[in-house]
């Protein structure tokens, strides 16, 4: 694969604490399309996700991420009122998709998640498995280059992360869109192509 194909680029990025203690220490990586990408270790973990989804920046080196990435966030995003037909459709008209291309596409992945029966129903009634997958369906939707996707949403039965990662692996086959997920440890349910774990800030790859 070529440079210009890469949809996420780590290039010597380092992120320091208080203290001069560092979280993440010159890190180097890359992501390409269709890939699936575990980063797991310690609390640098939680600050590279930060960083490549924008929530905050790098102290040194630099990040590149594709046109369209999509986020599915540490924790559910509680918009008080909201309607769960409301929360797919909602990073779509952001970003500019029009009204009936947002729905049709809403209408799609939430079929796929088996939450037809749910549109109407405020987003934080509905159990967790159901927002776990409401937000895949709201990633999924907007047509992403790439999925970042933190842990702290999956606090399921074991039941519940079979379900969801059954669905996610689905969703990445359907799309071909990279996914790119930050856990302090492996999931049990999910393969993925490359296995990365960071300690003391440095970031090492596994055997599968």
């Amino acid at each position: 694969m070529t440079r210009d194909q890469e949809v996420l680029i780590f290039q010597n990025v380092t992120k320091w604490h208080k203290y001069q203690t560092v979280s993440v220490q010159r890190v180097n990586m890359s992501v390409y399309p269709g890939e699936k990408v575990l980063i797991c270790g310690d609390g640098g973990v939680r600050d590279l996700f930060r960083m490549a989804s924008g929530l905050d920046k790098p102290d040194e080196g630099t990040i590149y991420i594709g046109k369209r990435p999509a986020v599915i966030p540490e924790n559910f995003p509680y918009l008080k009122g909201m309607k769960v037909w409301d929360y797919v459709q909602l990073p779509m008209l952001v970003r500019g998709v029009k009204s009936f291309e947002a729905e049709e596409r809403a209408r799609t992945w939430l079929e796929g998640c088996g939450l037809s029966d749910k549109l109407s129903m405020r987003a934080e009634t509905i159990a967790g498995i159901d927002k776990a997958l409401m937000l895949l369906a709201a990633a999924f939707a907007d047509e992403p280059d790439i999925v970042l996707m933190a842990e702290t949403i999956l606090n399921l039965s074991k039941k519940d992360k079979e379900t969801f990662w059954n669905k996610a692996e689905t969703f990445i086959h359907q799309s071909g869109s990279a996914f790119l997920c930050f856990s302090y440890r492996k999931p049990a349910q999910m393969f993925f192509d490359r296995v990365y774990e960071i300690e003391d800030g440095r970031l090492d790859r596994r055997q599968i």
